[in-house]
């Protein structure tokens, strides 16, 4: 589904000669390429491989935005931004931190004494259920406060 949108938005943007948005898209899908030829993946791509995907390129563009500012590049500063939000695009909803908020307070209810040290395996209860939602550093902040 993702990929034959990619293929479909890709050819849009040819015939618009959008660059910026061009770009995006072909590390998507040569990020989308990567991972079906690594390790004789299937030829479909599961929902939550295409968001894991997502997120990465994501991360990345977010850490190079950041580089570039620091630097004063900020022609490719916005150029990254511009990716950044072609990318975002193809995500799911993101999940409010209330959201986020809520099932943390549900799972630490199986946890009564929950303290720093069980911060693994509460993580390892939420992190599934934002998949392609929520950036796992986000999540992690929010346990973070919620065993402080």
């Amino acid at each position: 589904m993702l990929e034959q949108r990619i293929n479909d938005d890709m050819k849009e943007a040819m015939k618009a000669k959008d660059a910026g948005r061009l770009l995006a898209i072909r590390a998507i899908k040569s990020a989308i390429l990567l991972l079906k030829t690594e390790k004789g993946k299937a030829a479909e791509l599961s929902e939550s491989d295409a968001n894991t995907i997502l997120q990465k390129l994501i991360k990345q563009r977010k850490e190079a935005l950041e580089l570039y500012s620091q630097q004063g590049r900020a022609d490719l500063a916005a150029e990254e931004q511009s990716q950044l939000e072609v990318i975002a695009s193809y995500l799911p909803p993101q999940a409010s931190d209330e959201e986020i908020l809520h099932v943390v307070k549900s799972v630490l209810v199986d946890f009564p004494s929950a303290g720093p040290n069980d911060f693994g395996k509460i993580m390892a209860k939420v992190n599934p259920q934002f998949a392609g939602k929520a950036d796992s550093g986000r999540i992690a902040q929010i346990i973070k406060q919620a065993l402080a």
